[in-house]
């Protein structure tokens, strides 16, 4: 997913609650965030919502398109645990920009969740940019433990 592997913009789905809507507003407008087209699932607004229908969109996307992608409710928690909940989801509540890297690099998660009332913008978007910018490392360590994890799913 590292932006340098490519001149072109990469595309990463993006979806939150009404409690993440102005965050996610934030992100996509953001010009550090240049090298991603986010393709907006919603929500459209502040009207009140449930986070799991739009993780369910978030995953459905992510998964057909074998892509990223960015969720945003209040505290990131709920819509996490809502995309976990989809086999071949993988995503975690990261509130700093140092965990992102390792996030991608150890864990190759698929979509990064956010808080969009207890992180500011500007952290939200530091996050975004290490995530993007991270690689999986194929550490044997780590496919080892993933694989696991996928044993888990099939339980």
């Amino acid at each position: 997913m590292n932006k340098s592997e490519t001149s072109s913009k990469i595309n990463v789905y993006i979806g939150s609650d009404h409690a993440g809507y102005d965050m996610k507003q934030k992100i996509i407008s953001d010009p550090r965030l240049s090298f991603i087209n986010f393709i907006d699932v919603g929500t459209n607004s502040n009207d009140s919502v449930d986070y799991p229908d739009y993780a369910e969109i978030l995953a459905n996307n992510v998964l057909k398109n074998n892509g990223y992608g960015v969720a945003i409710c209040g505290t990131g928690i709920g819509i996490s645990i809502a995309l976990n909940k989809v086999k071949g989801i993988y995503t975690a509540v990261i509130n700093d920009p140092e965990i992102a890297k390792l996030a991608r690099e150890h864990n190759n998660l698929n979509v990064v969740s956010l808080s969009g009332r207890f992180s500011t913008a500007d952290n939200n978007i530091k996050i975004i940019e290490n995530f993007f910018k991270e690689n999986f490392s194929n550490d044997p360590r780590h496919l080892k433990r993933l694989n696991k994890i996928k044993d888990i799913e099939k339980k």
